[in-house]
C-alpha cells in the first residue's frame, strides 16, 4: 500500500512516498525521517504502525461499503431463465 507522508516537527518538514507494507522501504523511511526531524526511530515505528492499522481499517470499511452498494436484484423471469440454464444437460457444452 503506497502512501504519501508529510511529517512536521516545528519548522522542519519531511515529505516522502512510502510502500507501508515493504519492510525495507519502511526501515529506510524511518531512518531518514528520524535523521531529518531529530526523532527517535522507535517513536516513528510505533506511530507508523498506528497509521498502518488505521489505513487497513479504512480500507476494509470502504471495501465493505462498496460490496453493499453493488447488490443486484434479479427479476423473477431472469431467475427462472438462469435456473433453467443451470439445470440444462447441455450446460457443459454451451461454452
Amino acid at each position: 500500500m503506497k502512501i504519501n507522508v508529510l511529517a512536521r516537527k516545528g519548522e522542519a518538514l519531511f515529505v516522502d512516498t512510502l510502500d507501508i507494507y515493504a519492510a525495507r522501504g519502511r526501515n529506510a523511511f524511518i531512518k531518514e525521517l528520524s535523521r531529518e526531524l531529530a526523532l527517535e526511530e522507535e517513536i516513528i515505528k510505533r506511530d507508523l504502525g498506528k497509521v498502518l492499522l488505521k489505513l487497513e481499517e479504512l480500507q476494509d470499511s470502504f471495501a465493505l461499503s462498496n460490496v453493499e452498494a453493488k447488490k443486484v436484484e434479479i427479476s423473477e423471469p431472469d431467475k427462472k431463465k438462469a435456473l433453467e440454464l443451470l439445470k440444462s444437460p447441455e450446460l457443459s457444452t454451451a461454452f
